[in-house]
């Protein structure tokens, strides 16, 4: 074999990609949280392209390339949402060079994504979801190498050849190269990792958690009788959501953002507000309207939610005022969380307050049972 200074530049192109793939991994999405799995994976799947342009050639008459590195790692780290939109790029551009070669490197990538996606669920087994073990790291090289058993749907003349030629060189990389290249994107998930632990406000700490919409049911129905709500109750919807171009996080919020939320309004709003999530992730505060806080600070502190150290957040709220303590469907309906033709399917009995306050003794339980009963209902549903 014969490797000359050349032949290092070549290498070093490819290769210096490849880490910079790492990085951007790491650094993109603590630039960008929108950034999701999704647009990880066609990152990933373009880089797989751009190798594929990028061959070098160890010994004359051999030219490889590391196609297939950004896809294991897309199936190791990205999860296989994030490797489906990588796979998809990658064979495309497979597809679109051609060749007596190309079913047998699209296979390749598919495999190389598997071995990926193996590699992941292997390690969250024996180690969960912190850092990977050095041993669990060098594991990826020979497990991705299942990737050459491709070679089976070549001619028998070019398979001996790559057998005999090209896949010493690729087991090489694949056993040295791309254990680095994992064990950097471990290091930039650990710190991803450690960025939203540091998020999460001391109020999780605390062990406080936001209420369900049964919590929420039950909590309104007991309200009623209480003198604090005499004077009628003041709702707050808070519905984050995904900006439409964060791409890959559109939907239900995490739970890390709910306890932040949660954090948040505990600043401002009386220290017994009735605080629940319902449906999609949609926090409900509810209170006397005699203790509504200071109008101007409470926009400040819903203000500081929207900022939450995620460029794609996006907060939308609602409010209403009840001259009494409301029901749950009164709730969901008034401040728009529910259609009323969702609410007649999973309230059929009604949501009229006046009844319910009028109720006493084992009405009353009753009452109460039944909101709890909705509410779990509510909790189980996928309305919105």
């Amino acid at each position: 074999m014969t490797w000359t200074f050349q032949t290092t530049l070549d290498f070093l192109g490819p290769l210096a990609v490849l880490v910079g793939l790492c990085y951007v991994y790491g650094y993109g999405r603590r630039a960008l949280p929108g950034i999701g799995p999704d647009a990880m994976g066609l990152l990933f799947g373009c880089v797989a392209a751009l190798q594929m342009h990028m061959p070098f050639e160890p010994v004359p008459g051999l030219i490889i390339d590391m196609r297939n590195f950004p896809v294991a790692l897309a199936g190791a780290f990205l999860g296989v949402r994030g490797l489906s939109f990588c796979l998809i790029v990658a064979c495309v551009a497979r597809f679109y060079l051609g060749g007596v070669g190309m079913g047998a490197g699209v296979i390749a990538i598919l495999l190389a994504g598997a071995a990926g996606v193996v590699w992941a669920q292997i390690a969250n087994a024996v180690q969960g979801a912190g850092r990977r073990s050095v041993p669990m790291l060098l594991a990826l090289g020979p497990l991705m190498s299942v990737h050459m058993a491709a070679v089976i749907v070549l001619p028998a003349d070019l398979a001996m050849w790559f057998l005999r030629e090209a896949a010493p060189v690729i087991l090489v990389l694949n056993l040295f190269v791309l254990p680095v290249a994992a064990w950097l994107m471990d290091r930039e998930a650990a710190r991803q990792r450690k960025v939203t632990q540091q998020a999460l406000p001391l109020a999780q700490e605390d062990g406080a958690t936001l209420g369900t919409a049964r919590d929420l049911s039950h909590a309104l129905t007991l309200a009623m009788d209480a003198p604090r709500y005499a004077g009628g109750a003041y709702a707050m919807a808070i519905r984050p959501r995904k900006r439409l171009l964060a791409i890959g996080h559109v939907g239900r919020p995490s739970k890390h953002l709910l306890c932040q939320i949660n954090g948040h309004l505990k600043n401002v709003l009386p220290a017994e507000t009735i605080l629940s999530t319902v449906l999609d992730g949609t926090v409900v505060a509810v209170l006397p309207a005699t203790e509504v806080p200071d109008k101007d600070q409470l926009w400040l502190e819903i203000r500081d939610i929207a900022h939450l150290g995620d460029a794609s957040l996006k907060i939308k709220v609602s409010e209403q005022i009840f001259p009494h303590v409301p029901t749950l469907p009164e709730v969901l309906l008034s401040l728009r969380i529910l259609s009323t033709a969702n609410a007649r399917k999973m309230f059929p009995h009604g949501w009229d307050a006046a009844d319910r306050r009028s109720n006493t003794g084992a009405s009353r339980l009753f009452d109460i049972a039944e909101d709890m009963m909705y509410g779990a209902r509510l909790d189980k549903s996928g309305l919105s």
